[in-house]
């Protein structure tokens, strides 16, 4: 296809973009120290708690709200929230204070999330909308993983508001960028959000089974990435600093194939195929990781992590172009949250139930002499007598391996779903394709 002009809004999309993962990362160094200074230690899930719901809850309202009221208003509102919610954070005195800032910046973070994909979709046509989806992943994945590194940074150098405060400059510069350079039309004024009619949206073949897609991978994924720096470093015995740094390789497979499927999906209309693959291969390297475990070694861990970064690459970015695709325009905000939604929802189970079930398979190895083993550090495992730590250490390595294992069929679900996925052709123009018949 040829080329068009550039995005004039680009720069502030992918600014506000990169606000969300790099805050929610970023604050994971941080926790002891925030709840150290406002709340005991004792409060640490809370403040990742109430981030997390109020985002996920964020999520359909400003979707909803995006479609009835315009996408550029509430977008800038998000940004506003979000920016107010990190001065407060900054400047928090208790920890009350300090959790009902984080709650309106989580506010803020859900509206970003949808106003960003919502927006892109709203400024370029599905068949166009290929060649960024490279670059939109990149603006995702990189700041949720080097995000750890840049909060342990100010930690160490500063002080844990300070992870907070250089948010407030980028929301800053990115409500200017967005406020001068993003001109959309407004709603049609015969738009009316209804339960009916975000039915009528769901039912639909090509917006429905991306949202379920969504909702599996969100699940399996994220289940099993958040563990596996532990895995790295105690059934491994890597560094704190390089089992951070295992999930690059994810990441670099990922963005390797959302910058190739993306252009690919543009140059020939085609989309299929890619979360087809993409699932496939995420389930192989689960199942190679369940099996395999600590026999991999560090350079296996990083092999098959990349492969499970090339599957991501061709699913996450893609269900979202299918599901926009599918949708009519006027309900693009909708559609956009429910799959963002889901996603979320489906990480947040799946993170809670796979940390359950290797804790209780970790309990259950672990040798009988170490007391509250369900509680211990790696600084605590570090301390035990040789012999012990080897047992713990054995039983720990053990224990993530066997519950991915239990989770990954889930992603063999996703290749059932992904199948199931319609051919609909990539319009290049703002009318639905619901009614169009699939391509063969």
């Amino acid at each position: 296809m040829a080329e068009r002009p550039p995005i004039r809004a680009l720069p502030g999309l992918l600014l506000a973009m990169v606000l969300v993962p790099l805050d929610q990362t970023a604050l994971t160094p941080a926790l002891p120290e925030i709840a150290g200074d406002l709340g005991g230690l004792q409060s640490m899930p809370m403040v990742v708690t109430a981030y997390v719901v109020a985002v996920t809850a964020a999520l359909p309202v400003h979707g909803v709200l995006g479609d009835r009221l315009g996408r550029k208003p509430m977008l800038l509102t998000a940004l506003a929230m979000f920016v107010t919610g990190a001065a407060a954070c900054t400047l928090a005195t208790s920890f009350p204070l300090f959790l009902a800032a984080r709650v309106l910046q989580g506010v803020g973070g859900g509206g970003l999330l949808v106003g960003t994909q919502a927006t892109l979709g709203e400024l370029v046509s599905p068949r166009e909308r290929g060649r960024y989806l490279g670059l939109f992943g990149v603006a995702y994945v990189v700041p949720a993983v080097v995000g750890p590194l840049v909060g342990g940074l100010l930690v160490a150098a500063a002080s844990w508001r300070w992870i907070f405060a250089v948010h407030v400059p980028l929301g800053v510069i990115a409500f200017v960028l967005l406020g001068l350079t993003l001109r959309l039309p407004r709603p049609p004024a015969r738009v009316r959000m209804s339960l009916a009619r975000m039915a009528a949206a769901l039912r639909q073949r090509g917006v429905r089974v991306p949202i379920l897609l969504s909702f599996t991978v969100g699940f399996a994924l994220l289940g099993i990435i958040s563990y596996v720096p532990s895995f790295a470093r105690i059934g491994l015995g890597v560094t704190a600093v390089e089992a951070g740094l295992v999930a690059t390789a994810l990441m670099g497979g990922a963005i390797l194939t959302m910058t190739v499927s993306g252009r690919l999906i543009t140059r020939t209309g085609r989309y299929r195929r890619y979360p087809v693959i993409g699932t496939a291969v995420m389930a192989a390297g689960a199942l190679t990781l369940g099996l395999l475990g600590g026999d991999l070694g560090v350079a296996g861990l990083l092999g098959v992590l990349f492969l499970i970064g090339l599957g991501v690459g061709l699913v996450m970015q893609v269900v979202m172009l299918v599901a926009q695709n599918a949708a009519d325009p006027d309900d693009l905000g909708v559609v956009t949250a429910s799959v963002l939604f889901l996603r979320q929802v489906g990480a947040t189970v799946g993170v809670a139930l796979v940390g359950a079930l290797i804790n209780s398979i970790f309990v259950d190895l672990a040798p009988p002499q170490v007391p509250e083993v369900a509680s211990i550090t790696p600084e605590g495992i570090a301390a035990l007598p040789t012999e012990v730590r080897e047992l713990v250490e054995a039983a720990f390595a053990a224990a993530v391996p066997q519950a991915i294992l239990i989770v990954a069929p889930l992603l063999v679900v996703s290749v059932a779903l992904a199948l199931l996925l319609p051919a609909l052709p990539l319009r290049a123009h703002p009318e639905p394709v619901s009614s169009l018949k699939d391509l063969a």
